[in-house]
């Protein structure tokens, strides 16, 4: 062996040392591909080699495979006992780079060296002069999909363009008399780079708003002639102020408001432009004269914003087009590759000997957990881009969607129990570290004391002799009963007895455990093998496994993983019968301890059963279309198995495909049923401070007092705060002291500002704010020096504003101020384009660019000024004060998710909440970027715990989410509920009421914001009462009892962090050292 073989032969997982290799490597029968029961050697810390992995054996073998066929077949006809996988050489870590975890990507480009490695020798033997060289260069050049996207985006603002600087084209849209760089302005707006679905959402917004603008338009400009013929001019300026303006920036600001979608927000700027720009014109002494035509400028303006329109959607579709299909399918295999590398990182976790260390994540990992954390969102807006595209075909994809999103919830089942935290640093670069947290610094500390136990014992036992320690023999004697049992082979058992119980345990789990994972990660890099376009075109030199296949694998891998599982605990306590086993481990082992295995085993074998469904949504996305479900391999799978266990497994999977298929309708019918709970109603009704109507008058009064409620939401008090400021600064044009001052300094740019500035949120409008002016004065800076330098030449400034846009286009697409490429960009347009559209206009002969560019900064810095003043003191949304509210009703309405699940096990209204929970720590995660721009005197606003809050209830809503699984299956309605729970009821009823009690106070406090009391309802000493005053009678149930405790242990070890943030936020009546001296409590 060479030294770099010994020095990396004891490195773990996480590059430490003296740790032996066979704590992750072993041999131990696993489900292959092709459903064989073999025995082999797997090691969970590297990528499946050629023979187990599809994508693998493509990516290695693939030339191979094209030139000789035969030798394809002999690689695998390959003799059994060589290892299943490739054990791969590790690299030395540097000590002063952060520990990370190994890189899947890594190790699969490593297996094309070698042809990398021939390419290179036949290169240097033929020796390319540096013409070869740099043309082989330029061939292998290519761009990537940022640099794409950015191409596409800035030819179609330059195609947009060349309306104002090709005279045929100008003259054809209509020349000066009309804004035609609008052209262009629309091609930013509308963003070619989105996907086919997402141009067709934006597109269908922005032309439905548009249209109706321009009808709106033709319907005040007939008017308005017709009261001018009659000399009316008052109640002409009254009806465009009042109803015209007023009433269609009403509406427009609400669906901007309540709708709250980038769509929507560029469908509303096209309106407020065609609308404003034109109506405030309608009182100017050209329109009265009839020195121009307003129906001529309406008609321009439906053909500018047609061929903006008709730019982008060409673009889109024509030059490297992406379809949200395609974007879906990518999606769901970023989201696979993420479940896979989590699942190898949690299980090693779990079975890791030593003490877990903090260590950095890597590139992979961190972006395994960023996809992890953002699935809910990404994935379900790229599937519903898909469905504007393909309508029928993506019926079933909603079916993965579902099953992949609760698979991450599974996967945070799995970091629960084994204890590890992603915690982001901001620093220079966003990193991602891994910790440990109290419940796995618990465990480490309960192997260290068995640890410290059992060297005592063998000192003492070396000192006086030697003697057997009885759980030796006992293991000795298992060793022997369970040798002929043929399931499992042991090797990781300790044979000196120096391990403990708690460690001996988690040894005895680890084979079985770690055959499960296995083919469950190979299950999902089949299922990978479907939305990978990469390897697609290689299905038919290599087949994956068919989705029955697959299926039957996964069944087989969780028998095999429960049997193994009873024989390896039956060895470790010398028992040939399984009644009372795992009420041994209860007496053995601490509680707390077995709970955590029990409940990562449970979340493992849950994982597992919606790896199924998974496969199953698969095979209809895939193989039957949208024509019929895929459901008779099940069937044949339950007649082709026969044991009890396997039946309970199937029945699950069933149960769970049944829920997966119910969510849709349940989900209706619970938003439709208006008895379900209403977060923080501080009016229910039939009560003394809102009974219930008896009268014929006082139903009419509550009516009018339901009319009027409808008033207070923020929606419409932001769109009333956009009408009465639309109203306001339009007047200017209409009051004849101030209409030449309004026309000669261009303020429509200010009212537009405005309009398109105000957000619901003050600290949206905050950011917004800054970012425009900053942004308008790099535009207007540039575009003054270009236009100086070269005045009037349509080649030049076409190629400059071409490449100008490029970067500006990388910011509105990659970076997190995206806005401020629009802006400057925006600002560019306006003042090069505009120049060059009306260089030869005589009202604007004297007026150069300077001047231009400076007007633009002024009227956009003052509508700046006048949004901040309406946002900040006409009906402010404060962000923050709007995320502390919508906390505590996310609370409220998480007690009512757990009261269900305590007590009614109502699936309907538990999935409707579900929904409604994720769907409010979005909007408030929402809310909190939003929060720190609001000005406070106070101080900083606390971003860091209230982040953590929300990150506290979204670890309930996980474990709320994992104990509907519970109460949901067979056994618990009478083994569990009945037979367990109501025999300690008072106790149970106890622990629920201080639950509940635990979520309205810390509610009531967010609501208050006063000091809370120094002792909170105390659920832990409940639960730990129930606990104690429960006895497991039978095995059939244990399962479902260890994760019931152990999910009620996390609920409540997060509810006792709100109250830690809380008290942090707001005070406690008492100090805690007050408060415990007093006690004289220690």
């Amino acid at each position: 062996m060479s030294p770099d073989q010994q020095q990396h032969q004891g490195d773990d997982y996480f590059g430490f040392k003296n740790i032996p290799p066979s704590s992750f490597e072993s041999d131990f029968e696993v489900v292959l591909d092709d459903g064989i029961l073999q025995r082999r050697t797997i090691s969970l810390s590297t990528v499946p080699g050629s023979y187990s992995s599809y994508l693998d054996h493509q990516r290695r073998y693939q030339e191979q495979y094209q030139q000789e066929s035969n030798q394809h077949h002999n690689n695998r006809n390959h003799d059994e006992s060589s290892p299943l996988l490739q054990k791969k050489k590790q690299q030395p870590i540097k000590q002063q780079s952060p520990i990370s975890i190994e890189s899947d990507e890594d190790e699969d480009s490593s297996g094309s060296s070698h042809h990398r490695h021939d390419h290179d020798e036949t290169m240097n033997q033929k020796q390319p002069t540096i013409i070869a060289r740099c043309y082989h260069r330029i061939l292998q050049f290519k761009l990537t999909y940022p640099q794409k996207m950015v191409i596409k985006c800035s030819t179609a603002y330059m195609l947009g363009s060349l309306f104002t600087f090709v005279p045929f084209l100008n003259d054809w849209v209509g020349g000066p008399l009309v804004a035609s760089h609008l052209a262009a302005t629309v091609t930013v707006f509308f963003n070619p780079a989105k996907t086919v679905g997402g141009m067709v959402e934006a597109a269908g917004y922005g032309w439905l708003f548009t249209l109706c603008a321009l009808v709106l338009c033709l319907a005040s400009v007939s008017l308005n002639n017709i009261l001018f013929a009659q000399g009316r001019y008052f109640l002409s300026y009254g009806l465009t102020l009042g109803i015209w303006i007023g009433i269609s920036s009403f509406i427009i600001a609400y669906f901007k408001g309540r709708m709250n979608k980038p769509s929507t927000g560029t469908a509303s700027a096209l309106a407020f432009i065609i609308i404003l720009s034109t109506l405030v014109r309608e009182p100017s002494p050209d329109r009265i004269h009839l020195r121009y035509d307003p129906f001529f400028v309406i008609r321009q303006l439906f053909v500018l914003v047609a061929i903006g329109t008709i730019i982008s959607v060409a673009v889109c579709l024509l030059l490297w087009p992406v379809t949200a299909t395609k974007k879906l399918k990518s999606d769901i295999n970023n989201s696979l590759l993420s479940i896979q590398v989590l699942l190898k990182l949690l299980t090693k976790t779990f079975l890791l000997d030593g003490d877990l260390p903090n260590f950095t994540a890597n590139k992979q990992l961190e972006e395994a957990i960023k996809a992890h954390r953002s699935g809910f969102t990404a994935l379900k807006q790229s599937l519903i881009n898909a469905k504007r595209e393909h309508p029928q075909s993506m019926q079933y994809y909603g079916d993965i969607v579902s099953s992949l999103q609760r698979l991450d919830r599974h996967i945070g089942g799995l970091r629960s129990s084994c204890g590890l935290q992603f915690e982001v640093m901001q620093s220079q670069q966003e990193q991602w570290n891994v910790t440990a947290d109290d419940q796995r610094r618990k465990l480490e500390n309960e192997l260290r004391r068995e640890k410290s136990q059992f060297e005592q014992q063998r000192q003492l036992e070396q000192h006086y002799g030697s003697v057997d320690h009885p759980h030796q023999r006992q293991e000795q004697q298992g060793k022997g009963t369970g040798s002929g049992d043929g399931t499992i082979n042991d090797t990781n058992s300790n044979e000196d007895g120096s391990d403990g119980e708690l460690e001996q345990f988690i040894k005895t789990v680890r084979q079985p455990m770690k055959s499960l994972a296995y083919t469950c990660k190979q299950t999902i890099i089949h299922l990978q093998s479907q939305f990978d376009t990469a390897t697609s075109r290689y299905s038919n030199i290599i087949p994956p496994p068919s989705f029955g296949q697959l299926r039957q694998n996964l069944v087989a891998a969780m028998n095999l993983f429960e049997d193994s599982l009873h024989h390896a605990l039956s060895r470790m306590y010398n028992r040939r019968n399984y009644s009372d086993l795992h009420m041994q481990l209860m007496k053995e082992l601490p509680a707390d301890n077995i709970f955590l295995v029990y409940f990562f085993v449970f979340s493992l074998l849950e994982f597992a059963k919606e790896l199924i469904v998974l496969v199953d949504a698969t095979a209809n996305a895939v193989e039957d279309g949208h024509h019929r479900r895929f459901n008779d391999d099940v069937i044949t799978l339950m007649k082709m198995k026969s044991n009890s266990s396997q039946r309970t497994s199937m029945t699950t999977i069933a149960s769970t495909t049944g829920i997966a298929t119910a969510t849709a309708a349940a989900t209706t019918k619970a938003a439709a049923d208006n008895a379900f709970f209403t977060p923080n109603n501080h009016n229910t009704s039939n009560t003394l401070h809102t009974p219930q109507p008896s009268t014929q008058r006082h139903k009419f009064s509550v009516k009018l007092w339901r009319f009027f409620s409808w008033f207070r939401q923020h929606t419409i008090k932001f769109a009333v705060k956009n009408m009465l400021t639309a109203i306001a600064v339009s007047a200017l044009a209409f009051i004849p002291q101030t209409q030449p001052y309004f026309y000669q300094y261009r303020m429509e740019w200010t009212l537009l500002t405005v309009m398109t500035l105000l957000t619901p949120t003050v600290g949206g409008t905050n950011v917004g704010a800054v970012l425009r002016v900053l942004a308008t004065i790099a535009g207007c800076v540039l575009a003054t020096l270009t236009y100086t330098l070269f005045p009037a030449n349509p080649i030049v400034l076409t190629l400059l504003t071409w490449l100008y846009s490029i970067p500006a286009f990388w910011v509105i697409l990659y970076h997190r101020h995206g806005r401020f490429g629009q802006v400057a960009l925006l600002a560019y347009n306006l003042v090069v384009l505009f120049m060059y559209n009306h260089r030869e206009d005589p009202l604007f002969i004297d007026v150069n660019v300077v001047e231009l560019a400076w007007i633009r900064c002024i009227t956009v810095s003052l509508g700046v000024v006048i949004g901040l003043i309406v946002t900040a003191y006409i009906w402010p949304y404060e962000a923050r004060k709007a995320l502390r509210q919508g906390l505590s009703d996310l609370l409220i309405r998480l007690s009512w998710f757990y009261k269900h699940l305590s007590t009614t096990h109502d699936a309907e209204e538990m999935l409707f909440h579900q929904t409604e929970c994720q769907q409010a720590l979005v909007k408030l995660r929402d809310l909190l970027v939003h929060a720190p721009s609001e000005p406070r005197l106070k101080g900083p606003f606390p971003t860091a715990t209230y982040n953590s809050m929300l990150n506290s209830c979204q670890n309930i809503l996980d474990k709320f989410l994992s104990l509907r699984i519970v109460v949901l299956k067979d056994v618990w309605p009478v083994q569990v509920h009945q037979q367990l729970l109501m025999v300690a009821s008072s106790e149970f009823m106890e622990m629920t009421g201080n639950v509940l009690l635990y979520f309205y106070v810390l509610a009531s406090a967010l609501q208050l914001k006063t000091p809370l009391p120094p002792y909170l309802p105390p659920a832990e000493r409940a639960m730990r009462r129930l606990q104690y005053g429960l006895e497991l009678k039978s095995d059939e149930c244990y399962m479902a009892y260890y994760a019931y405790i152990a999910l009620l242990e996390n609920i409540i070890r997060e509810l006792t962090q709100l109250g830690k943030d809380m008290k942090d936020l707001f005070g406690s009546l008492i100090p805690e050292e007050q408060w415990t001296t007093y006690f004289d409590v220690v």
